[in-house]
């Protein structure tokens, strides 16, 4: 499967920039501003990694990210934005709740961009 004509990671891309485009315009939504970012870091990171897996290290269409390294990035990305940079800088705060949201962007990536096309191709 191409990444970049897959619908979810389009839409994902098209959620954020129009998000961020409206909030530049016009006014910040309190909820969305804390929580949407969080949800899509995962699914728009992954999928890169992805694309550059399947594209230029394995050079296989099928490679899919093993579900190993699909919780390993949510703990390292939560570990990093929720434990360390607010230990190291009063500019960031630790939450709950960006934890829960960076792990619904897993689960999105993995059940909907991460599909396995044959499972004898994985790594």
């Amino acid at each position: 499967m191409d990444l970049l004509k897959n619908k979810i990671v389009l839409g994902c891309l098209t959620l954020f920039g129009l998000f961020h485009l409206f909030e530049f315009l016009f006014f910040k939504t309190i909820f969305l501003s804390s929580y949407l970012d969080d949800f899509l870091c995962l699914p728009l990171l992954l999928a890169g990694i992805l694309y550059v897996q399947q594209r230029f290290v394995f050079k296989e269409q099928t490679y899919y990210l093993p579900i190993k390294q699909v919780i390993f990035s949510v703990l390292f990305i939560a570990l990093v934005f929720e434990g360390i940079l607010p230990w190291i800088s009063q500019n960031h705060t630790r939450d709950l709740f960006d934890i829960i949201a960076y792990a619904g962007g897993a689960v999105l990536f993995h059940f909907f961009i991460n599909r396995r096309v044959n499972s004898d191709c994985a790594r």
